[in-house]
């Protein structure tokens, strides 16, 4: 028997994802994927147990991990199942997802804006007794409005994520091809 000739390393080794993403294009898959994580717990424990409240720092929780949702509704299962898509379409590099995320990030960051509006209007309203609850909604809101704005930019113009998203690997070969018999039916 003759033995096979040595193989280089790249021939043998399959590409993978993460062959070419760029740190920033992880980072950003693992933020969704984590959002999308803690959103269902959080969802799952309020659904459960009825006296359970989203309040204080489980409300602000809520808040930053839902993107700016104030409170948890019937669309929070659709919330959470298009992050988990778009986070798992990120660490692929699907293009789909990066245009997604782009457009929803700067839908946020309109959100946001309009929400620094209310919360200005609403502590001009109610005087200093919430001025600590709504300047902690106020920080919370700035630093969803950066966030998103940040991730859009970045997913829109570098250079490199545009670079890495068109280079995408393709999907492996099959190797061995499985003879489909007729039955005899």
């Amino acid at each position: 028997m003759v033995p096979a000739p040595p193989q280089s390393q790249a021939q043998i080794a399959p590409i993978t994802a993460a062959q070419g993403r760029p740190g920033g294009v992880t980072a950003i898959a693992v933020w969704q994927l984590g959002r999308t994580v803690v959103t269902l717990l959080l969802f799952a424990v309020a659904l459960s147990q009825p006296h359970w409240r989203l309040t204080g720092a489980r409300w602000a929780l809520f808040v930053v991990v839902s993107n700016g949702s104030i409170v948890a509704s019937v669309m929070t299962p659709l919330d959470i199942l298009i992050d988990a898509a778009v986070g798992l379409g990120l660490w692929g590099r699907q293009q789909w997802a990066r245009w997604t995320l782009v457009i929803f990030s700067f839908l946020a960051v309109i959100d946001c804006l309009l929400m620094v509006l209310v919360v200005g209007v609403v502590a001009s309203r109610l005087g200093t007794d919430h001025a600590a609850q709504l300047g902690v909604v106020r920080y919370l809101v700035y630093a969803l409005l950066m966030v998103n704005l940040m991730i859009a930019l970045y997913l829109s113009f570098s250079s490199s994520v545009a670079e890495a998203f068109r280079k995408r690997p393709p999907m492996p070969a099959v190797t061995e091809a499985v003879a489909i018999r007729p039955s005899g039916i």
